[in-house]
């Protein structure tokens, strides 16, 4: 089942997948992956009504997009990090872009002593 999966982690999800929402109420599930082969192999595709493959974040200017969108940086490090990626060429998913992201926000906070948020 590979490392990040062990067989009552997998049961789990399938118990919780199957259950129908409280009376009166909607329930969405968003179930992500970079590897929807094995969603399959475990039998948890056929839970989902649809799939979406997003591809990868390959521009400049939708990555910023996407960055801006967050409310990580101020304006100054959003003109810094145009200017650093302006040569780059960019291929990177947008749930490791928002993590990175995120991580750069938890570690500004610490070096300004929990200041800045």
């Amino acid at each position: 089942m590979g490392m990040r999966f062990n067989v009552s982690m997998v049961n789990t999800l399938m118990t919780l997948i199957k259950q129908l929402p409280p009376r009166n109420k909607k329930l969405m599930i968003i179930g992500t992956t970079s590897k929807p082969r094995l969603m399959e192999e475990l039998g948890l595709k056929q839970h989902f009504n649809h799939t979406l493959t997003v591809p990868l974040v390959q521009s400049v200017p939708n990555m910023m997009n996407i960055v801006e969108n967050l409310n990580v940086f101020t304006e100054d490090e959003m003109e810094a990090l145009r200017g650093e990626l302006s040569e780059v060429n960019v291929a990177v998913g947008i749930k490791k872009l928002i993590d990175i992201c995120m991580a750069a926000k938890q570690s500004l906070i610490r070096e300004v002593g929990g200041t800045r948020l």
